[in-house]
């Protein structure tokens, strides 16, 4: 009775209980999606148990019967009937442990199920590189040295010997030619297996590989490999292109789509708007309606039963991993091969894909990921033109649907590249055994076209790098950017002795490395060292010096000479730049992809180093109330002390002109001239007046001996910024067109006493300011000494003055460093009517500015910035004569 029951308990199991069960599971993970269901039974455990448990009963029962002991068989029996269910019961929920996170279609595959879906492997380093694991060709600005006897070569080519080979066959040549899924860039990491025992965060955890770039750089974009069994070798060439910069994700899915129906499901992927920021847009598996899993399960043969459910939980994974990790920016790569004859869904399904790419400004590059044709003989040849012709063809769906939505680009993965000038064989054009193109079949009797080598993979990576920059897809890689800090080691300060007399210059002289003797400075910062050496500290000059100065005891060791402060005359003069102590620190911009710098060009620099007596009046440059107090209590104990230990400094960021080069980056750049007198005859105002104009002239003849001197017709101002002390009521430039007899109002501070309580800036001109031969430029501080009883003068203290205007220029004339003039109506009280500029170390230029220019009109049209200056404006008549051309 026993052995009938249980079996007929079988028997009804696996005809109808059963595929009730299962269809309705299927059913609910095809419709809900999110939802976290632990299943109570296991199919194959169920199986296995209830096998056991026959055996035994029948075992017993036997056993039993042949002693003729009815009570113990009934007895015994529902014995072991409890227990086989309690058996079965605890294991199934072991056993759902395993699944305690799933919600796909893919649950329902056998853990043994093992169809060649791969994700990359990060158990070594993802792609080859040449600088221990932190570069690849996109960190070489895709440049390459091209293989010598190479008929083709990438467009990043380049014969400088810093830079990796296109292709090193030595390297490569130990590859396996075997198997798509063989060599040593492959894990086991696949799909269905990574499916059912991982999620999506688990798969990007074990098989991302992180990238290796400078964290000066915009971190964390990513680039997804996805697509059929070609897509993980293309993974080899996507990471040794642009792994260094990136980090890459291939996860593959062997055979997805080889049933076209199955691009379909990518209509499952739906995107949730986030109405303040698209950033925020979510990417979700909605599930399939019941007809469509009805579809699904319909069909009776368990292999392309087990292919849709696989399919389906490939696009969920993708789905989940765009939604987690999809960033702006970052790259999505997808391999389908299109057949003869395309339909509708098969465009709406990688325009949804594309849709998903540009809603958080990724982009979406499509390749068929392989050489056109099936299996071939392992000789062969293509007529080049026969060749590109029949790749053309075969992958015009893929090219038009990418000129018709604005996230997809086709790549044609290679044409020309693989071929010699008129053939295309199983060789990497230009190479040898081993360098084949293709994997073999696995008795090597055959070529796979299906599946490039790993020597043909990375023979395509600076093709690919060069692609992806050419279609803007890379940012812009920088070089690194070298920081050095020139500092005093512990200079003994006398602060009676500053007190009491004049101001102090102090210097550091530096040697800078080879590689940075001719570089860009791209960001300068003050380090004050106390803090409160802020108020000692009027700002810190940087020279270029043509040698080491004699006057300096050694590299880096404090030293002072008694001078006004311009450097050393006639061995470190050449100003590189100067940053006052109210200067924030300055970060040169990137413009239109270029990174501007202050030319750095000389292997010694000196740092000159101002500082004076702490006065009260200082406080008010404080940006804050806060900061106004601090300084105060800063300055009331420096004045109480009789002596201090300065350490304070520059702190300076450098990008080599060589490894510039080395990345085809763009480095312009720029030097600084100084615009405003130099002599104190030319700034001297009697106390008591309520307004004194006083404005010095750079002449259009300094500009055109510069233009001469570096055989340019146009120098740009990049940036500007204007400097005075206390006494100024407002300060302002103008730039003077002599072709068109225009004059506009540049860096204009208006109410200087509110100018005072914030830091100075230096101003990154949206548009540059063009300077040609015809252009003079100007500075003028109107200024206000009803409250002083003394002469103001030029000097460096707060309580003496200063008129300057810093121009940034590019492209640079380090020799035009200062540019002003003397007015010898000026320095020979009324007699005289000649002007002569000292231009930086040109040569003296005698000029005049033609009668009326200062109140030439504006380029523009516009007189905003004329009446906003009110009666600051129009200067007084400074140079202008009659005899003026």
């Amino acid at each position: 009775v026993w052995v009938v029951f249980f079996i007929g308990v079988i028997e009804i199991w696996f005809v109808y209980v059963h595929r009730h069960v299962m269809e309705g599971t299927l059913q609910h993970f095809l419709t809900w999606h999110g939802e976290k269901v632990t299943p109570v039974f296991n199919f194959s455990t169920t199986i296995v148990v209830i096998t056991f448990c026959l055996v035994l009963v029948l075992v017993w029962n036997a056993f039993h019967l042949h002693r003729k002991e009815p009570e113990v068989l009934a007895a015994g029996s529902s014995y072991l009937l409890v227990f086989c269910l309690v058996v079965t019961c605890l294991l199934s929920i072991m056993h759902g442990s395993s699944w305690k996170d799933e919600t796909s279609p893919d649950v329902l595959l056998s853990k043994e199920t093992n169809n060649a879906s791969t994700v990359t492997s990060i158990s070594e380093s993802t792609f080859w590189n040449w600088r221990g694991g932190t570069k690849s060709f996109a960190s070489f600005g895709c440049s390459c040295r091209p293989n010598p006897d190479s008929p083709q070569v990438p467009p990043g080519a380049s014969n400088q010997e810093d830079v990796p080979l296109c292709f090193d066959v030595e390297h490569w040549k130990n590859e396996s030619h075997f198997s798509y899924n063989g060599g040593s860039f492959v894990q086991d990491c696949s799909n269905p297996r990574l499916g059912v025992e991982n999620n999506a965060q688990e798969i990007w955890n074990k098989c991302s590989a992180p990238d290796r770039r400078s964290s000066f750089q915009k971190e964390g974009s990513t680039a997804f490999v996805f697509g059929h069994s070609a897509s993980e070798k293309l993974r080899v060439a996507v990471a040794n292109a642009i792994g260094g910069e990136f980090n890459i994700l291939g996860y593959a899915c062997a055979m997805f789509a080889n049933n076209q129906e199955e691009l379909k499901y990518f209509s499952y992927l739906t995107i949730e708007a986030d109405g303040n920021d698209p950033r925020l847009s979510r990417i979700n598996f909605s599930g399939i309606d019941d007809e469509e899993a009805n579809k699904v399960i319909s069909d009776n043969d368990a292999e392309q039963l087990q292919k849709k459910i696989l399919a389906l939980s490939y696009v969920q994974r993708i789905g989940e991993l765009l939604d987690e990790h999809l960033k702006e920016g970052d790259i999505i790569f997808f391999t389908w091969t299109p057949p003869t004859v395309t339909e509708p869904f098969m465009e709406q399904a990688f325009s949804q894909l594309g849709h998903i790419a540009k809603s958080r400004g990724a982009t979406l590059v499509l390749t068929a990921g392989m050489y056109p044709g099936k299996y071939i003989e392992v000789d062969f040849s293509w007529d080049i033109e026969e060749f590109l012709k029949h790749k053309q063809v075969q992958e015009s769906f893929l090219s038009d649907l990418a000129t018709t939505h604005e996230a997809i680009v086709y790549w044609p993965l290679f044409g020309k590249e693989f071929c010699s000038k008129t053939k295309c064989t199983r060789w990497i054009a230009g190479t040898s055994e081993p360098a084949l193109l293709l994997n073999k079949d696995e008795k090597g009797e055959r070529l796979d076209t299906w599946h490039l080598s790993s020597q043909g993979e990375a023979y395509l990576a600076p093709y690919l790098c060069s692609f992806l920059k050419e279609n803007s897809l890379l940012d812009q890689i920088k070089p690194d950017e070298h920081t050095i800090e020139i500092r005093h080691d512990k200079l003994q300060m006398n602060l009676a002795e500053l007190r009491d007399g004049p101001d102090q210059y102090h210097f550091v002289v530096y040697q800078l490395p080879p590689h940075l003797q001719k570089s860009g400075l791209v960001f300068i910062g003050t380090t004050y060292e106390p803090l409160s050496h802020r108020n000692l500290i009027h700002h810190i000059s940087l020279y270029k010096c043509t040698h080491f100065p004699e006057e300096s005891p050694g590299v880096g060791k404090s030293f002072r000479i008694k001078h006004p402060g311009d450097g050393i005359p006639g061995v470190c003069d050449v100003v590189i730049i100067v940053h006052g102590n109210e200067q924030k620190d300055q970060r040169f911009p990137l413009i239109d992809g270029k990174q501007y710098g202050v030319l750095v060009e000389t292997e010694f620099i000196l740092a000159e180093f101002h500082f004076k007596s702490p006065v009260d009046a200082v406080a008010v440059m404080g940006t804050t109330e806060e900061e106004e107090r601090a300084k105060e209590t800063e300055i009331k104990e420096l004045q109480g002390k009789e002596s201090t230990i300065d350490s304070s400094g520059f702190m300076l960021k450098l990008i080599s002109q060589e490894e510039a080069n080395l990345l085809h980056f763009p480095l312009k750049y720029m030097s600084v001239i100084t615009v405003g007198p130099e002599l104190e005859l030319m700034l001297n105002v009697p106390p008591g007046i309520p307004s004194q104009k006083v404005t010095s002239v750079c002449p259009r003849e300094c500009f055109a001996n510069a233009l001469d001197s570096i055989g340019a017709t146009e120098l740009s101002i990049v940036a500007m910024q204007n400097h005075a002390h206390l006494a100024p009521s407002a300060v302002y430039g103008q730039v003077y067109n002599h072709g068109e007899a225009t004059l506009d109002i540049v860096a204009a501070d208006t109410n200087w006493a509110e100018r005072l309580k914030k830091t100075e800036d230096l101003v990154i001109l949206d548009r540059p300011i063009p300077i040609t031969r015809n252009t003079s430029i100007s500075i003028t501080c109107d200024y206000n000494t009803t409250n002083r009883t003394t002469n103001t003068r030029l000097g460096p203290t707060l309580q003496d003055e200063m008129c300057f205007l810093y121009l940034h220029i590019s492209p640079p004339i380090p020799d035009l460093y200062n540019c002003w003039h003397i007015d010898e109506s000026v320095i020979k009280s009324g007699r005289g009517n000649e002007c002569m500029a000292q231009c930086g170390k040109h040569s003296i230029q005698k000029f005049n500015l033609p009668p009326g220019a200062s109140n030439w009109r504006s380029s523009t049209g516009s007189t905003t910035e004329r009446a906003a200056l009110g009666k600051h404006w129009p200067t007084l008549p400074v140079c202008e004569n009659s005899k003026s051309s």
